[in-house]
């Protein structure tokens, strides 16, 4: 069905707004030239975890991991050093799969993710300054699986699902809440902010400007190749007239380079994407794909890397862990691509 309403809505052009809010079109910048180089590796393999950004450190907490199960662990990569300590554990239940952790001022936010009793409807909060942990007010219903982006003072969570495993059940549709949500820092409350285009789990998302763009992710077996952008401002998302090269893909990673937006890893419930086509470029200025530098998957034969997460740190992108995808899987392998060789 999502890819009749794909076909379907190729002839559309996005929105105005998107070009104005944007700008004018862009050339598209060429992809790094570097190889992906390995980096320290985790202290344990790691797979669904909440990871970000802060000042010159990579932090992910919670995930799972073959040793230990599920965890609470908080993990800090200092990219300088390149080496990796251990911070103080996050509150209790351990879990994974809330993809993914956002930061904003200084400070990492973890949401929900599967726990000992199913989909959770957690936020915790990590402070580097003061090595404390904050429980803040719980989403209005469980979900494993989402993914979320910050922009202002809000926090937006896109999707997820109540199944246990990765697409292990039919992706959160509208109903009592939206399948957006938006978490408000300053005010601790949320709110629904709309709905997904395609009702999704499993997806990743980077913003570029004031809009979101979502990609692929899955409900239950079926996986999408499908791209949509959330407008905050109108809490309303539309499908992109354009699909992932390389075919549909959930769990994957993305992470933003200046205008443009980088794909990498994902599953497509078999063992794909191919490998050679595991990092994909989206410019949002053209509306297009293209193939760059292939990402170390650290798998066997044509088996894909998925449950990673990924964040870009001047002009470096991180590909942190994730698993080879069967769950339990994981590993622990962290590479660098240098995009500005």
């Amino acid at each position: 069905m999502e890819g009749l309403v794909t076909k379907a809505l190729t002839r559309l052009a996005v929105p105005a707004v998107l070009a104005l809010t944007l700008g004018a079109a862009l050339p598209a910048q060429a992809a790094g030239t570097s190889n992906w180089v390995p980096r320290a590796a985790l202290p344990t393999p790691l797979e669904g975890h909440c990871t970000a950004v802060i000042g010159d450190k990579i932090l992910t907490a919670y995930g799972f991991s073959p040793i230990g199960g599920d965890s609470n662990g908080l993990r800090v990569f200092d990219i300088a050093k390149n080496a990796w300590s251990l911070g103080p554990a996050a509150p209790l239940p351990a879990h994974s799969e809330g993809y993914r952790g956002v930061s904003h001022g200084g400070k990492l936010f973890c949401i929900g993710g599967r726990g000992p009793g199913g989909a959770l409807n957690t936020l915790e909060r990590f402070d580097p300054a003061t090595a404390t942990w904050t429980t803040l007010a719980s989403m209005p219903d469980a979900r494993a699986g989402t993914t979320a982006a910050v922009l202002g003072d809000g926090i937006f969570v896109f999707g997820g699902r109540k199944g246990a495993a990765p697409c292990a059940g039919p992706a959160v549709a509208p109903g009592a809440t939206t399948t957006v949500l938006r978490y408000d820092i300053a005010k601790n409350t949320w709110s629904n902010a709309g709905n997904l285009a395609v009702d999704r789990s499993d997806a990743t998302v980077a913003r570029v400007g004031d809009r979101i763009f979502v990609f692929g992710g899955c409900s239950g077996a079926t996986t999408f190749a499908s791209a949509e952008v959330f407008n905050p401002h109108t809490m309303t998302s539309t499908l992109l007239p354009v699909t992932m090269t390389g075919g549909p893909r959930s769990d994957a990673s993305a992470a933003t380079d200046g205008d443009l937006i980088h794909v990498v890893g994902g599953f497509d419930g078999a063992g794909g994407p191919a490998p050679a086509l595991n990092h994909l470029i989206f410019n949002p200025h053209t509306n297009a794909f293209t193939v760059g530098t292939p990402m170390p998957t650290h798998c066997s034969g044509t088996v894909n890397r998925a449950e990673l997460e990924m964040v870009s740190h001047g002009d470096r992108l991180f590909a942190v862990g994730g698993s080879c995808p069967a769950f339990g899987a994981s590993q622990d392998n962290v590479d660098m691509l240098k995009l500005n060789p």
